[in-house]
């Protein structure tokens, strides 16, 4: 799965980010509409997520699996950027998502040379 977005994204404290942007998506499991990606075979998985922020304030972004925190970025300042990445095994059924944990500032859109600067990325690492 890589999934991004095209325009700037507005954020508000535990809201889910939905990526509309859907460059890969092998198997379905990202869901566009929800920003979910549901697991669909048990496996040892990989995720990462960088984001490009716009704005006056740091924003801190959090990859969470079944609502528990599996790792967090912080940008600290204007127009700067964060990511975070881990393994984890999951099972099916299991359910990914970024969420907001805090924002003073909005995600930035593609434009200016800048592209796929707000992704997220996983894959089947190995199946159990």
């Amino acid at each position: 799965m890589h999934v991004g977005n095209k325009n700037k994204l507005p954020l508000n404290v535990g809201s889910i980010l939905v990526f509309k942007t859907v460059l890969i998506n092998i198997g379905n499991g990202y869901n566009e509409n929800s920003g979910a990606f549901t697991s669909p075979i048990r496996g040892i998985y990989f995720f990462m997520l960088s984001f490009m922020t716009h704005g006056n304030e740091g924003t801190t972004l959090g990859i969470y699996v079944n609502d528990e925190t599996l790792c967090t970025a912080y940008e600290s300042s204007a127009s700067g950027t964060g990511s975070c990445s881990a393994l984890k095994e999951l099972n099916v059924g299991d359910v990914v998502n970024v969420k907001a944990l805090y924002h003073g500032a909005s995600l930035h859109a593609e434009g200016s040379g800048f592209k796929n600067q707000n992704a997220l990325v996983g894959f089947l690492y190995k199946a159990l």
